[in-house]
């Protein structure tokens, strides 16, 4: 899933981590802030999680 360059804005919901078949995920070049959420790393098959160029806080989850 690609949302690069969508002028996102606010929190990532923690309703993405539970998002089923995404193997790719593609937040950049948005306004994302504060944390990102526990949950968006517990994905087995996740091959790509792109959240650069945002202003996120916090650790990258496992």
């Amino acid at each position: 899933m690609d949302l690069s360059v969508n002028n996102l804005a606010g929190e990532i919901p923690k309703e993405i981590g539970s998002l089923v078949g995404q193997l790719s995920l593609n937040f950049s070049m948005n306004l994302l802030t504060r944390n990102i959420p526990d949950n968006i790393g517990n994905k087995e098959l996740m091959e790509s999680l792109d959240l650069s160029m945002n202003r996120l806080n916090g650790e990258i989850p496992p």
